[in-house]
């Protein structure tokens, strides 16, 4: 017999300037005890076999690539013909290359590409920028980059990951493997190339690999040991700066099994390791550990020695801005400390309003951190002084400069739920939330959290709750970003007076464990610069799932919000001063995808269209 499951939650405060968050009580009532916060695999089965049937058609060569037959790698020949041709026709020349990777646990190789610029010689005397891409992507996804750093001057390589693309071997996301096959291509690049100073730049999966170029393969006596306490310069530097774009810095499976996660093991081809960890979903709700994957970052940002430029966004649902965040507040404060290595290094934050990796298309962004990579790397044009840019939602998406990050002045305002309000008191009896699989997101996939919104209609009473606030008298501006835990989806939305609204910020939460007690719950949600007009409303949305980006825990349990004044739920928010005065110099320009994703795309690519 099942017995029902009664669930509360209510929302908490933050750090006045920093996230917003909400917290919650939960309380199961039955007798038989804990929480089952598994999920069902049914929904899901028909897009998992269709993504199966179409990346096992593209797996094998490389798989094949990576058996037994010994890598060779390609010699250079810097006096082809073919080169001299392509140096007159597009400014530089192409070079396909295969480098040999020791790896860590096992030898493959690696598949790369390097643009050679026409002023540049074959070896030598040029700076140069390494760039790794997206996971599931290959480097020919990199091309507009490449062609941007080419232009500027650079020696530019770009190399398809361990397992990706047609590099060998099979991907074990984030790991050991990818560390050794990174140091690998930066060895290669310093004997064959012998750039003047390097750069490494990536989304992603690839801003993962900045952080490690940085952390674990900045010299080539720390890359032979895996040990990030050797000086970067003992054997050779080799990484100058780093640009990590939408990088995350640990395990990013939240508390949920992300649909995400499984989509990425067949694009690992089928590591055993993702099947073994997904093994446990149905049961528990969470993926279990992930051997190799994941190699946490986090933890050695005191090893980072070279300046940085961070890039994140608000609307990143795979790598929360709070993980990238907290990597820039750290190397930001080193950068002040006359005691640290960092001291006076050039540490920059930029926070667009783009899904994830679609902020390769945002020619804004990217222009800025090409422009910021030659200045470090080649002594480019000078920088200006405002070292944080972030996205206003209410100005086109365009770039504002700030003083810092958490913007100065920036004060809180505590908002609590009642039935279906949100004001100054709590009150009222508990609300039913029935456990629904509901699509109420976009995937987080490259061009599509951007590109397509999607309407969360309420078909079904009790599968959505709603809370509003009075119309705002005056313009307010909400700005913050979260930092903490994190199924249970929240959404904000400013809410117009014709009922239409625009969800500007989203998180999710997995839930176990639970009793009859309540259990405090705590949501961090980062929120884009949004400004409400006077006489919009501000809207909480809850949901029990989103199957865009997680599986629904199984079963017909409802959830009971509560939020009278014994148990208050309610909302904390940061608010930036409407008036503040950026501080001089221009922000980031060009198109943006989120504005014009056809001028965006063709400018990116340098079409003419």
């Amino acid at each position: 017999m099942v017995r029902k499951m009664k669930r509360r939650f209510m929302l908490v405060k933050i750090r006045p300037g920093l996230p917003v968050s909400c917290r919650g009580v939960e309380t199961p009532a039955s007798a038989g005890g804990g929480d089952r916060f598994g999920l069902e695999t049914r929904p899901m089965r028909r897009h998992v076999l269709a993504i199966l049937v179409v990346l096992c058609a593209l797996a094998p060569m490389g798989a094949r690539a990576a058996g037994g037959e010994p890598c060779v790698p390609t010699p250079r020949l810097p006096a082809n013909p073919v080169y001299q041709a392509q140096d007159k026709t597009f400014g530089f020349h192409d070079e396909e290359l295969v480098i040999c990777s020791p790896g860590w646990s096992s030898p493959t190789h690696i598949a790369a590409r390097l643009w050679v610029p026409r002023t540049c010689p074959g070896v030598g005397k040029c700076a140069g920028v390494v760039i790794a891409h997206g996971f599931g992507f290959s480097k020919e996804l990199t091309f507009s980059d490449m062609l941007t750093a080419a232009r500027k001057g650079l020696y530019v390589l770009s190399y398809d990951v361990r397992g990706q693309g047609s590099s060998g071997g099979q991907a074990e996301m984030l790991g050991r493997d990818d560390i050794a096959d990174q140091a690998a291509v930066l060895a290669w690049w310093h004997k064959n190339v012998r750039p003047t100073k390097t750069a490494f730049y990536g989304i992603s999966q690839g801003g993962w690999l900045s952080w490690t170029a940085a952390i674990y393969n900045c010299g080539a006596a720390r890359a032979a040991h895996y040990d990030s306490t050797i000086p970067c310069d003992k054997g050779g530097r080799w990484i100058d700066a780093i640009v990590p774009m939408q990088g995350p810095t640990g395990y990013i499976g939240e508390t949920t099994c992300s649909t995400f996660l499984i989509e990425a093991w067949v694009e690992t081809r089928m590591n055993p390791a993702f099947a073994q960890a997904l093994a446990t979903c149905p049961t528990t709700g969470r993926m279990g550990p992930i051997a190799g994957a994941f190699v946490d970052v986090a933890h050695r940002m005191n090893r980072v020695d070279v300046p940085v430029y961070a890039v994140t966004s608000f609307y990143d649902r795979l790598v929360p801005a709070r993980y990238v965040v907290a990597a820039y507040e750290q190397l930001q404060a080193r950068s002040h400390d006359p005691q640290d290595v960092m001291y006076g290094k050039d540490v920059r934050l930029t926070m667009s309003n783009d899904g994830h990796g679609d902020v390769g298309g945002n020619t804004a962004l990217v222009g800025d951190v090409f422009t910021w990579i030659t200045h470090q790397v080649a002594g480019g044009p000078g920088l200006r002084a405002a070292k944080v840019a972030i996205a206003q939602e209410w100005s086109n998406n365009g770039f504002r400069l700030e003083h810092a990050w958490p913007i100065p002045g920036s004060t809180t305002q505590t908002l609590y739920l009642a039935s279906g309000t949100l004001g100054k008191k709590p009150g009222g009896a508990p609300d039913e939330l029935l456990n629904l699989p509901l699509w109420t997101s976009t995937p987080s996939e490259p061009f599509v959290g951007t590109a397509l919104q999607v309407d969360s209609p309420n078909p079904l009473p009790y599968s959505r709750l709603v809370y509003t606030t009075a119309p705002f008298s005056t313009l307010t501006e909400i700005t913050g970003e979260g930092h903490g835990l994190g199924q249970l989806n929240i959404g904000l939305v400013e809410l117009m007076p014709n009922g239409s609204g625009h969800e500007f910020s989203h998180e999710r939460v997995g839930l176990v464990g639970l009793g009859p007690k309540p259990q405090a719950i705590r949501i961090p949600l980062s929120i884009a610069s949004q400004r409400i007009d006077p006489g919009n409303r501000l809207m909480l949305t809850i949901t029990s799932s989103d199957i865009a980006v997680a599986l629904p825990a199984p079963g017909p349990d409802p959830f009971f919000i509560n939020h009278d004044a014994r148990a208050p739920s309610f909302l904390t928010i940061p608010i930036a001063p409407v008036g503040r005065t950026p501080p001089p110099g221009a922000p980031p320009s060009g198109v943006s995808y989120t504005d014009n994703p056809l001028k965006a795309i063709c400018q990116t690519l340098g079409l003419p269209c």
